[in-house]
């Protein structure tokens, strides 16, 4: 027998009615326990607390003045009578604190905090928030007009602050004091910045009340005893009212470039006094805020001191210089858009006379200059005119003109043949497109250096000629991205050598690969002092891909041994020895910490890193000689013993000076690796010294030199700066 139900069953609809909701059950059940351990945010609450410890002696007083004052609440402006902590980012932007609360309203809580200050000193008959049906003799009114944390370089806490006493009868003013007061935090908590607000009330308060006895003194009888400490209560107030607040004296200064630049460009800030002569020189970086004492400066804005002007900087207010200058930027590229490296001439069209003078003179960036922005020239208005590879501007050969009006930003680009014998120029304007500024964006760069050596004699036999092959390259290959805050840069570096000779066999004689990858993450980019400040993390590698042999004058026997002492075999009358493996030795090296970065010029800099570092040196197959045969069965054995591996970690300090276009023709980079170990028995450190030097001589042509320095304090058989030195001129092709 069969039983059917169809979808319009009662008891069918009761099944799946059910099952839906013990799924939707245990959904909710799932899902309560994968959130319910989430991290709640917690919300802080602060409170003006009185403060014994910061009262004056000389302002309390044993006996009060026959005199009642009664406090009203504290006005506010509505940007800070919130409960939110407030932060001023600059002259006219804030934010809100939204988890750090005062606990009561500022216009209840200030006045409460004076009148506790008040009563300290016994100034006043009787002082309260109210009187009740009493009438007072005076009413005090307080206008708090900002307190706040200012972001800066070094933050400080910020009170504006107004107190007004009123006659309650004639409703004069009869006291007035008015305080705006800054004071730095040298602690960025929050705690701290509300005890110095508190501070800062308090001693506003300590004037104010010192105001207070030096006017009822003038208003006693000659009969009475006048106060002893009223000298010091004078001496008080004159100081206080002398307080001038430099942090309230500065203002900014941002001139910006027209054009986008990625590198940081400088221009010089004079200093005037009040007759306009110079009393100082500072400088500035483009597009980014300066802050500058009140005052009048002078701005030099080009290297050819042409371009200059004058501003004047306002107290607590940003002044923005107009752009009266032109900006050029100058792109060389061949007919594939792959930049060029050539030098050129700009001139400018003589106004006066017939012709151009010369004003400056700079290279073009090539496609390897990794890291390196062709320069935008800060230039006065007129007719310019480019010209390549040197000369007079009436040669009329390899030139174009360009005319730049004020507030202009004009890329220059031009197209060349990079191997032509008389003339290089093939077309040359402004294209009016972005996106040519720089060539093709490319992520990667890649490049292959060659030399090649060919010799043949045959001065010893005529028919018998002798020859010798050598070729010898560099592969190099780099990536550099930036994404948000964080850079990412890789290279990697291959050297390879080979040699046929007459008489002898196929040799390698370089074998040198080498990866170095770096990540830095620069959170303070918009900070001024701390821009260059950040995090970075390294990990490197170095070995070789091909074994390595050695060959003996005449035949030897020699023994193999492992590291850990095990004999790998016997080898007789042999006429070469594999020393070393592919890939081993293999040298890594990691590290993270801490990185600034100081330019010292548009192409120079200098970082410093500081952290934790690991090395491993790993041996596997690699042999060393032993200074001492053994004697087997009447036979000699030299001894070859495999190195033991490596491994150290500790805290790492490292130096990189990079110079690229030094005199237009030299880049250097020269990186020193300290490693300092710990958790091990030797705590000797261990260098490295690595330097690449390039010197560009025509073209794609150039001299290359490495130098690799070692020094390991714990290698007792080693004990002496080992180096590593290779140079040759290279051929070079960019891809």
């Amino acid at each position: 027998m069969k039983l059917k139900a169809s979808m319009n069953s009662p008891r069918l609809s009761r099944i799946i009615l059910s099952s839906l909701s013990f799924a939707l059950l245990v959904a909710t059940l799932l899902l309560s326990g994968c959130f319910g351990g989430s991290e709640r945010i917690v919300t802080n609450y602060y409170i003006l607390d009185y403060l014994r410890a910061t009262e004056r002696a000389e302002l309390k007083l044993a006996t009060p003045y026959n005199k009642t004052l009664e406090i009203y609440d504290t006005t506010i402006p509505r940007t800070y009578n919130r409960n939110q902590l407030v932060v001023k980012e600059n002259f006219t932007r804030i934010k809100y604190l939204p988890n750090e609360l005062w606990a009561n309203r500022l216009y209840d809580s200030v006045p409460n905090l004076i009148l506790q200050r008040i009563k300290a000193y016994n100034v006043f008959q009787r002082a309260e928030r109210d009187l009740g049906g009493g009438s007072p003799d005076y009413f005090l009114e307080t206008n708090l007009l900002n307190i706040e944390r200012v972001d800066e370089d070094i933050p400080y806490a910020h009170i504006r602050i107004e107190f007004f006493m009123r006659d309650a009868l004639t409703n004069q003013v009869i006291i007035t004091h008015r305080a705006d007061r800054t004071r730095p935090l040298n602690d960025p908590s929050i705690v701290y910045l509300v005890q110095v607000l508190n501070e800062i009330i308090l001693d506003e308060t300590d004037v104010f009340v010192a105001k207070c006895i030096d006017t009822f003194e003038g208003t006693q009888s000659h009969a009475e005893e006048p106060l002893k400490t009223l000298p010091l209560v004078k001496q008080y107030i004159q100081e206080q009212t002398q307080i001038v607040d430099e942090t309230l004296e500065f203002g900014e200064l941002n001139v910006p470039l027209i054009t986008y630049s990625s590198e940081p460009m400088q221009y010089n800030i004079l200093t005037l006094d009040e007759s306009y002569s110079v009393v100082n020189r500072e400088y500035g970086e483009f597009n980014l805020p300066t802050a500058l004492r009140k005052g009048n400066y002078r701005l030099i804005l080009d290297e050819n001191e042409n371009v200059t002007a004058d501003v004047e900087i306002l107290p607590n207010m940003r002044t923005v210089v107009t752009p009266q200058w032109c900006e050029l930027t100058v792109v060389i590229m061949d007919e594939s858009q792959t930049k060029v490296r050539m030098n050129y001439d700009i001139w400018r069209k003589n106004e006066d006379e017939k012709g151009f003078d010369k004003y400056n003179q700079w290279s073009s960036v090539g496609d390897d200059e990794i890291g390196v922005y062709n320069r935008i020239w800060i230039l006065p208005a007129g007719n310019y005119m480019i010209k390549l590879q040197g000369g007079s501007w009436n040669d009329y050969r390899d030139f174009t003109t360009i005319n730049l009006n004020q507030g202009d930003s004009k890329t220059l680009t031009v197209i060349v043949n990079p191997l032509g014998e008389r003339t290089f120029l093939i077309g040359a304007g402004d294209l009016g497109d972005d996106d040519l500024e720089e060539g093709k964006q490319r992520i990667h760069q890649g490049a292959i250096h060659t030399n090649i050596s060919l010799i043949s004699d045959n001065t010893v036999d005529k028919n018998k000629p002798t020859y010798s092959f050598t070729l010898s390259g560099q592969f190099d290959n780099r990536i550099e991205a930036d994404f948000y805050r964080f850079h990412y840069n890789m290279r990697s570096i291959y050297d390879l050598g080979m040699n046929i000779a007459s008489d002898q066999d196929f040799k390698i004689s370089i074998d040198d690969y080498s990866l170095k990858n770096t990540l830095l993450f620069m959170p303070f980019e918009k900070r001024k002092v701390v821009k260059n400040l950040g995090l970075y993390g390294r990990a490197d590698m170095s070995t070789r891909l091909f074994d390595e042999f050695s060959n003996f004058s005449d035949n030897k026997n020699y023994i193999l041994i492992k590291a850990n002492g095990d004999t790998l075999g016997l080898y007789q009358n042999e006429s070469s020895i594999r020393t070393k493996v592919a890939f081993f030795p293999m040298k890594l090296r990691e590290g993270t910490g801490i990185t600034y970065r100081f330019y010292l010029g548009p192409n120079i800099n200098i970082s410093l890193r500081g952290g934790y570092g690991w090395a491993q040196e790993y041996k596997k197959r690699s042999f060393v000689k032993e200074t001492s045969n053994v004697t087997i069965q009447n036979l000699d054995y030299e001894v070859y013993k495999e190195e033991e591996d490596i491994i150290t970690r500790g805290y790492e300090s490292t130096l990189i000076i990079s110079a690229l276009n030094l005199f237009k023709t030299i880049s250097l980079t020269s990186t020193f690796d300290v490693l300092f170990p710990m958790e091990t028995i030797d705590k000797n450190a261990k260098f490295t010294n690595d330097n690449r030097i390039n010197i560009k001589l025509f073209r794609n042509v150039s001299l290359d030199i490495k130098a690799l320095l070692y020094y390991d304090q714990s290698n007792k058989t080693q004990d002496y700066l080992m180096y590593e030195y290779s140079s040759f001129l290279r051929l070079s092709l960019y891809y």
